[in-house]
């Protein structure tokens, strides 16, 4: 199989190098001839990002971003996180019970362990989100999110073997300003949102943002005939004080705190997942238990008599953002302190009859320190110099099972201590053509133990190491260090287009197996190298972006579920390739087209030891005897996935109508390695309409999600006795009422 990945590859990266060759031929002709040939300046009509962290065109950022504003967001309907794939090819959010697992071109994460992370670094407002528990957030005043696709280790670090999301929100302004909204929504859904900014005098200036989310979820619990088993609500706030020390907008103090308090039960609300054959895997199903129930479709599910899954999390954050202008440089320090709790409580048997139920509590205590020295635009130099520090603290504690009641059956708790300098330099080694260079070195400590109680270890749910029957222990302190390099070669054709051809490092920061309840030692990091070349042309109301990558993907972190414990190795090595292609159109003065097309070949190289996740209808059991998954697809990672967005805006009643429709494609893929879990091909269509007064204060607008009503898998977990679906929303029909001042 790899005699005809490769091929491909290199014809592309070749193809990129012609095209470089044949460009470099006419812009000297153009230079010769006394062409201007300096970096284009940033204009208010540009897209800008901070994939290199700093401000640049979009145009000219060697790397494949899409980078959706506000507006865009609203339109098709993305108010949170989870459904950014309908606007973004090649991304996917799901889960493993309450932990997200973002997917970018097929790279993800099967690890859901206290200190595992994702694959996907998430950063808001330039603050580093370790913790999978709140990766999955509703929007708040955002106003852009760029996701960053390929490894992002020299710029950003840990956990970007996937790539990362960037999310911008609204900061402090002096002139007062409000805007606020109320949207109602099926399934008795409420969300008011509002955002207010207003200076204070002396150069000060605060603003607000509340959120409110109220829901009864779209499930019927079959034992009770409940249909608010999915009662959930969401209260969000962020406000910031901001004291500028002139007016450049370059020398400020933004001091921001962060509340969140979470109720939802849909991570926790499953159904059962149905074979080929027309069964399904639960052990009360496999055992014909007389008046057992269990939910197979996306609408029911049955848990045991008053008892409810459900989700709980709250969140606080302090966060300090000091930039200062020291005339040769930009100085910029993110000073963070988060801290979160959450719970979970889930039925393993996924039916009404009570076998078996568990609660997990977490608790997550982040502190990070960043500093970053830019250089001022201009001249052919460019550079960034930076370090990190983290230090983050997991727990799960206690484990206990409902059914049986073991109240504490278990504690579990890591420290991680990473610290880490990097640099990035971008050299214009003649007209047009750039030269880049950059890397960086992490050091991070990983320790952890975990405490099993007499209880615990009676049950069986942590196997005693060494003869004891109880106790604290824990593998061995271990000290993970990485070097992730990157070089970039950048034409500019013109002022409007770039071609590019990369080669990048990142890497999934080491692990210690301590829900393992074994002395294994250490989980070794993973490990990506990339290779890149693309072309960017942003002309008028054209904007046109096209990649083609290929990854050597090793040592792949894997979570391999077994009865009771959930034991991580590196298993597997991978190879990745595909292209995507991103196209924004205006078509005349009222209508425009966004679209993006993204294809991943994602198949594992080598998995000799994967886990089975055969169900056994026998025992009630999924039995996971180790089979070799080498040549499978990769768990979420569809061949083929795009979007496809129309835009129109009219003048109706002295006020402007926007019609927008928005369609997203994913085909088959898988949740497991063993390929055995699927989510067939599907399509998800959302429109929306608004009319905005004469006044452009208010808006009025009605819209519907998932207009076909397709039933859509957001994850499936195999549970030991049972095997879960938790799904996507169905068809969603609404209407809101915003205003601006």
């Amino acid at each position: 199989m790899g005699r005809t990945r490769l091929p491909s590859v290199t014809a592309c990266l070749l193809a990129a190098s012609c095209l470089c060759s044949a460009a470099y031929g006419t812009a000297y002709a153009q230079t010769a001839q006394g062409q201007p040939s300096a970096q284009p300046s940033i204009s208010s009509s540009d897209i800008v990002v901070t994939a290199q962290r700093r401000e640049e065109r979009l145009v000219d950022v060697p790397i494949t971003v899409t980078s959706v504003n506000s507006q865009t967001l609203q339109n098709a309907g993305v108010t949170a996180s989870n459904s950014l794939s309908q606007v973004v090819p090649a991304f996917r959010l799901d889960y493993n019970g309450a932990f997200a697992q973002p997917t970018i071109r097929g790279v993800s994460t099967a690890v859901a362990n206290v200190g595992g992370g994702s694959a996907v670094g998430v950063y808001i407002d330039g603050f580093y989100n370790a913790s999978p528990l709140t990766q999955d957030f509703e929007f708040l005043n955002v106003n852009n999110v760029q996701v960053l696709k390929g490894p992002q280790g020299t710029l950003f670090g840990r956990n970007t073997t996937a790539g990362a999301v960037l999310v911008t929100t609204s900061e402090p302004q002096q002139q007062t300003a409000v805007q606020g909204k109320l949207d109602v929504s099926s399934f008795d859904t409420i969300r008011g949102s509002f955002y207010g900014t207003t200076g204070l005098g002396g150069g000060l200036s605060a603003d607000i943002g509340v959120l409110y989310k109220y829901t009864n979820g779209w499930f019927t619990n079959l034992t009770d005939g409940n249909d608010h088993v999915g009662r959930g609500r969401n209260f969000s706030l962020r406000t910031s004080l901001k004291y500028e020390f002139d007016e450049s907008g370059k020398n400020y103090i933004l001091a921001r705190y962060i509340h969140t308090k979470l109720k939802d039960p849909t991570p926790m609300l499953w159904s059962v997942y149905e074979d080929p054959d027309g069964r399904f895997q639960s052990a009360a199903y496999a055992f014909g238990i007389p008046g057992a129930l269990i939910g197979m479709d996306n609408r029911h599910m049955a848990a045991d008599p008053g008892f409810t899954p459900l989700f709980r999390s709250e969140l606080n954050a302090g966060q300090l953002t000091a930039k200062f202008d020291l005339g040769f440089a930009q100085l910029t320090s993110y000073t963070q302190y988060r801290k979160e709790k959450s719970r979970q409580d889930l039925e393993v048997d996924d039916s009404s009859i009570p076998i078996f139920r568990v609660a997990f509590n977490n608790y997550d205590r982040l502190i990070t320190q960043e500093v970053l020295l830019n250089s001022n635009p201009g001249g052919r130099l460019n550079w960034v110099v930076g370090a990190f520090y983290m230090d983050q603290k997991g727990s799960e504690a206690p484990f206990g099972s409902i059914t049986p009641p073991i109240e504490t059956a278990y504690d579990i708790h890591n420290r991680i201590k990473s610290i880490s300098g990097f640099a990035d330099v971008t050299w214009e080694a003649m007209d047009n053509l750039f030269l880049t260079a950059g890397a960086r070195y992490s050091s991070e400590k990983n320790s952890g133990y975990w405490y099993c109680y007499p209880a615990g270890a009676a049950a069986g749910f942590c196997p005693p190491p060494a003869g004891a029957t109880f106790g604290r222990d824990g593998p061995p302190d271990h000290t993970f260090n990485a070097f992730t390099p990157r070089g970039v070669i950048r034409y500019q054709l013109n002022d409007q287009s770039n071609i590019y051809v990369s080669v990048t490092r990142g890497y999934k920061a080491g692990l210690l197996d301590i829900n393992g309840f074994r002395n294994t030692g250490f989980i070794k990091p993973e490990k990506i190298t990339a290779f890149e070349g693309g072309y960017k042309l942003s002309s008028g109301g054209t904007r046109v972006e096209l990649s083609g990558f290929y990854y050597n993907y090793k040592d792949l972190q894997v979570s391999i579920y077994n009865g009771t414990q959930s034991i991580t190795t590196n298993a597997a090595s991978s190879h990745v390739y595909g292209g995507e292609l991103s196209l924004y159109q205006a078509l005349g003065e009222h209508f425009s087209v966004t679209g993006g097309v993204a294809y991943t070949h994602g198949r594992y190289q080598s998995y000799p030891g994967a886990p089975g996740n055969v169900f056994n209808y026998t025992t009630g059991m999924t039995d996971n005897t180790p089979i070799d998954a080498s040549g499978n697809h990769m768990i979420r990672s569809p061949d083929w996935t795009g979007n496809l967005g129309l835009d129109g805006n009219f003048e109706v009643a002295n006020g402007k109508l926007n019609l927008n429709a928005n369609v997203y494609y994913s085909s088959k893929f898988y949740f497991d390695a063993a390929n055995n879990n699927v989510q067939n091909g599907f399509a998800i269509v959302n429109l929306r309409a608004a009319w905005t007064d004469p006044s452009d204060h208010v808006t009025f607008a009605a819209y519907v999600n998932n207009l076909t009503d397709k039933a859509y898998k957001a994850q499936v977990l195999p549970n030991g006795l049972g095997t879960g679906v938790a799904w996507n929303p169905p068809r969603v029909i609404g209407g809101s009422v915003s205003f601006r001042y």
